[in-house]
């Protein structure tokens, strides 16, 4: 009867020590973990029953991947956890070696057991350095690069979990080690009540379960004890895996959930999110990881840290051309998209959210939600229709009069806003500043940018024959202020491209208009103008997305892939700016058009060379269109 007693203490302390371990594994798990715990106790018994009959601790890996294919996790996340564990284990366990036998044994040799310590802490070192150290991050992405694309990802994948579970687990450090110690004071009870059940020795017990890694507790013990107290020692080992089915089949015949049992296990880590949940698409997270274990240093490198947080999916990062980065996420079940600067363009990025505010009643402009400075960055929130699509997106897909008919009131509202903003006319020293900063300065700079086309005095670009020379004179000519006769400012968006135009049919207007690029240096109505000439003119939204530029037995040929629908809409705008102010208008237009691309090539160069080179490419055709334009007339 007694032995009955302690043989079901025994089965209860080792099904209490489950219970225990659970709840320290969620303190290691990131993100909210909405998986049934019992699918955890269940992952973790069967794993427990396999090291029982199987050498090698392999049962951690079961546990790891019933737990990914149970709860629905991915297994380079489980088997992180479980890994960690195990090694936070290993040095309890060399700790408590080195005491015991150190104790018992003065001469005691340490040197095992020291090296077990200290190549854990070397692990807990590696862990903690994963996510900020970048010669660490360096050696890993080396040592990833060497496997095909799949194994890589999962490599960079299970790299990145480590140091997730390492961040929960120095958070939660001293929930950690409070349930170790309940944990194994349950285990050491139950083994020590099991062992006097069967009478077999304790100190074996707990020896074949920890320090015999290459041969299995079930070979051990059935080499030493009788055939009933062996049988005894299976059950105990079993019995956690037949609680649960037992607690399976209650629940489901019964509905019976204990809640208060349920709520002790509850642990919500979402200060530390799972950062794949973040990402809507696994092709998004595998970018991230690339860049990531590559040390990446630019914009979305820079969004990736600050300007997602731990409550927003990014959905898509949308193309761009400043120093802000533009995505789509959802927060709080909401959908938004997102603008985002680092130090560099927090302050334009601001301006621009309050320039969005200031004038919401004068123009059709996109709603500010909410926004947020950073410790080195700025983000604004506008709020997400999924009936929108941009500009661009909606002349390619609806017919040319459509189209039109809504640019047409765009147009017009800008005419009028223009007129009512009118702040008088600017004076020639802003000309000529304006002129040789923005033009002048940003093209003598692209000369020494872009040697394949300024190493020569002419170069032959998609069949044309183009005199650099005369190019570089006609730039430089200190009477080029006398172009500009159109002196008019006003209040301008500055930025009046067709991607920042947004189709709605369920917004009032059925359109507006986002992104205004504030501060500009001559507030000309025709910048507006200009940037919307930029859209169609060569097809600039299609450049972004796809241009090259390549050069063959001296002649350079760019891709320009300005669709049918893009040049007629040209042709009609053309005609309206004409209608509407006249041809001097249009060739001033023209103009400023030339002096956004002298503006914009330098940027492209800091992105990418061989794009600089192709957008310098689109430039001199551009300049070289102007100047036969201003010898014809």
């Amino acid at each position: 009867m007694v032995a009955v007693l302690y043989f079901l203490v025994a089965v209860f302390c080792l099904i209490l020590g489950h219970s225990i371990r659970v709840k320290r594994w969620n303190s290691v798990l990131p993100g909210r973990d909405d998986t049934a715990r019992s699918i955890q106790f269940m992952s973790l018994s069967l794993g427990y029953v396999v090291n029982f009959f199987v050498p090698l601790r392999l049962g951690e890996i079961v546990r790891a991947g019933v737990f990914s294919y149970l709860g629905r996790q991915s297994f380079a996340l489980s088997f992180a956890s479980v890994f960690f564990e195990r090694v936070f284990d290993l040095l309890v366990w060399g700790a408590i070696l080195i005491w015991f036998n150190s104790a018992a044994n003065v001469e005691f040799n340490l040197t095992e057991s020291l090296l077990v310590v200290i190549g854990v802490f070397l692990f807990f070192t590696l862990c903690s350095l994963i996510g900020t150290n970048k010669g660490i991050k360096k050696t890993l992405n080396s040592i990833t690069a060497i496997f095909n694309d799949e194994i890589s990802y999962s490599l960079r994948h299970f790299f990145w979990c480590l140091n997730e579970v390492y961040t929960c687990f120095r958070r939660n450090l001293i929930s950690y080690i409070v349930n170790s110690a309940l944990m194994w004071a349950a285990y050491l009870l139950s083994y020590n009540l099991i062992a006097r059940c069967t009478g077999a020795s304790a100190s074996m017990l707990i020896y074949s379960l920890f320090d015999s890694p290459f041969s299995s507790t079930f070979r051990a013990l059935q080499n030493t004890y009788s055939a009933q107290a062996f049988t005894v020692m299976i059950m105990f080992f079993l019995s956690p895996v037949l609680f649960i089915f037992a607690y399976y089949f209650i629940k489901n015949r019964y509905s019976f959930e204990p809640g208060k049992v349920l709520r002790w296990f509850e642990f919500n880590n979402d200060t530390v999110p799972n950062k794949r949940d973040l990402f809507s698409t696994e092709e998004q997270y595998k970018m991230f990881l690339i860049r990531n274990f590559r040390n990446d240093v630019d914009l979305i490198s820079e969004f990736y840290k600050k300007g997602m947080g731990n409550d927003v999916i990014l959905y898509r990062i949308f193309h761009g051309g400043s120093d802000a980065l533009t995505a789509l996420i959802s927060c709080n079940n909401n959908m938004y998209v997102r603008k985002f600067a680092s130090q560099l363009g927090s302050n334009k990025l601001q301006a621009q959210k309050k320039w969005l505010c200031e004038y919401s009643n004068e123009l059709v402009l996109a709603n500010v939600a909410s926004d947020k400075k950073l410790e080195h960055g700025y983000i604004y929130d506008m709020p997400y229709s999924h009936t929108s699509i941009d500009f661009y997106e909606f002349i390619h897909s609806s017919s040319f009069e459509t189209s039109w008919g809504y640019l047409v009131e765009v147009l017009n509202s800008i005419k009028s806003f223009h007129a009512r903003k009118s702040s008088g006319l600017a004076e020639d020293l802003m000309i000529e500043t304006y002129i040789s900063t923005k033009m002048v300065d940003n093209f003598n700079t692209i000369k020494t940018l872009s040697s394949i086309f300024f190493d020569n005095t002419q170069v032959v670009i998609n069949g044309r024959h183009i005199d650099l020379d005369a190019i570089s004179s006609w730039i430089n000519d200190p009477a080029r202020n006398a172009d500009f006769n159109f002196r008019e400012t006003s209040v301008i968006h500055g930025d009046l491209t067709i991607e920042n135009i947004i189709i709605d049919k369920k917004h009032d207007n059925g359109w507006f208009i986002i992104d205004p690029n504030i501060g500009n240096f001559f507030e000309s109505p025709l910048l507006d103008y200009a940037k919307l000439m930029q859209s169609l003119h060569l097809g600039y939204e299609s450049l972004n997305r796809s241009i090259n530029c390549h050069v063959e037995n001296d002649e350079i040929t760019v891709s320009i892939f300005r669709s049918s629908q893009y040049a007629a809409i040209y042709e009609k705008y053309t005609q309206w700016i004409i209608d509407n102010f006249g041809q001097d208008y249009l060739k001033e237009v023209l103009l400023h058009e030339i002096i956004h691309y002298t503006r914009l090539v330098p940027y492209k160069f800091r992105k990418d060379k061989a794009t600089g080179n192709a957008f310098t490419a689109c430039m001199l055709l551009l300049i070289n269109e102007y100047m036969e334009l201003e010898n014809i007339s």
